[in-house]
């Protein structure tokens, strides 16, 4: 089986961005609780009538041309160290060898 590592919040997607550009070719799963793709959080409280397009991180091609999974408009809810696996939100779970967790100021 594949290494699978999981990513959470924007510092999840760079540190995936990382891991590919570095060479890293195992299951790259990318979970964040939003329903739309990282993006430049200060940008947001600089303008009225600002796209989220505009201050997107990474537009979706980048992730797919890099064989990052997405899964959007998810939280984790558990994480099994022991087991390796982590519950989802949506009553879902995956296993994992490694877990880059990045929960930002929450």
């Amino acid at each position: 089986m594949d290494p699978v590592l999981l990513f959470l919040g924007p510092a999840g997607a760079i540190c995936a961005e990382n891991l590919r550009s570095g060479g890293f070719t195992g299951r790259v799963v990318f979970i964040l609780g939003e329903h739309h793709l990282p993006y430049d959080r200060p940008k947001l409280s600089k303008a009225f009538d600002i796209t989220e397009s505009a201050i997107l991180l990474r537009n979706i091609a980048f992730y797919e041309e890099r064989h990052i999974e997405l899964k959007l408009g998810v939280k984790l809810t558990k994480i099994s160290p022991s087991e390796k696996t982590i519950s989802l939100d949506d009553n879902s779970s995956l296993s994992y060898d490694k877990i880059f967790l990045a929960t930002g100021s929450r």
